[in-house]
């Protein structure tokens, strides 16, 4: 049904639904944010009238915000974001084309913009049969299509009649990082900010990777207190 919070029952345990009122702020840089709106802003003003779907490819380390990113713009278009995992779409072996076309279903009956994260797998050899259903899926039902993944993208032509934009997200600066090394230490270190400068120079680490040291460094911690 148009806009349920039910998804289709095929996608379920397979891909994620996150509103607008869901998601959270990016941690990518803003003029990158500000960039893609851009694109998609004249996509959706120009392009889409000649009937050519958009596709983009966000390139960048694990943790550098690329799928909140998505969600960010996608909070500012007023839409949803469906999310699905391409390796785990690999793994579905004779089920992956049914499952292609019920994500692209379900991203026009929400309405939502389906975002396929890890999508460097596409560029293996093995995954050629998917990468042609998804071009097929995208001509046939989609509008906007966002790809992420960590390496850069070598078949340009792998989307024909699409238009094909790859935007690198870098780790952030130095001042950004001890941003995120505050908030994140705030709660349990009630000197951080004495340590962040230091932390923040010496590990050139993503927001998602500077979250995952202390949640491993906080996990160690009552491992050894038990």
């Amino acid at each position: 049904l148009l806009g349920s919070n039910q998804i289709d029952g095929r996608l379920a345990g397979r891909a994620e639904l996150m509103r607008p009122a869901d998601t959270h702020q990016s941690s990518a840089p803003p003029e990158t944010s500000a960039s893609v709106l851009r694109l998609v802003e004249r996509y959706l003003m120009n392009g889409s009238e000649r009937g050519r779907k958009l596709v983009v490819y966000l390139l960048g380390p694990y943790g550098v915000g690329k799928r909140e990113l998505v969600a960010s713009i996608c909070r500012q278009l007023g839409c949803a974001v469906l999310t699905l995992d391409i390796e785990q779409l690999l793994a579905e072996g004779g089920e992956t084309e049914d499952l292609v076309r019920a994500a692209f279903r379900e991203g026009l009956l929400q309405p939502a913009v389906l975002h396929l994260k890890g999508a460097d797998r596409l560029l293996e050899t093995t995954a050629y049969s998917l990468r042609n259903r998804l071009a097929t899926a995208i001509i046939e039902y989609g509008w906007l299509v966002f790809l992420s993944g960590e390496a850069p993208w070598m078949l340009k032509e792998s989307f024909p009649g699409c238009l094909f934009q790859e935007v690198a997200l870098s780790i952030p600066d130095v001042p950004a990082r001890e941003a995120v090394w505050q908030s994140c230490l705030a709660d349990q270190m009630p000197d951080a900010a004495s340590w962040v400068p230091q932390l923040a120079r010496q590990f050139r680490l993503t927001p998602g990777q500077i979250r995952a040291a202390i949640d491993l460094a906080e996990s160690r911690r009552r491992m050894d207190a038990d």
